[in-house]
């Protein structure tokens, strides 16, 4: 995949969804992958809470 993937207002290069599947592999429960994902690639909205949702 060459072009980046956009979700929530944020481009995903291929890279960043290796580090998701790899994630995705060890935690057990979607909040775990949510939380895991936004700390790793850094996902915080304007207060500082975790973009763990897209509404």
């Amino acid at each position: 995949m060459s072009e980046a993937l956009r979700y929530c207002g944020r481009d995903f290069s291929q890279a960043d969804l290796d580090v998701i599947s790899n994630l995705i592999a060890v935690h057990p429960t979607r909040q775990a992958i949510a939380d895991a994902v936004c700390e790793t690639l850094g996902w915080y909205r304007p207060d500082g809470r975790k973009k763990d949702m897209s509404a």
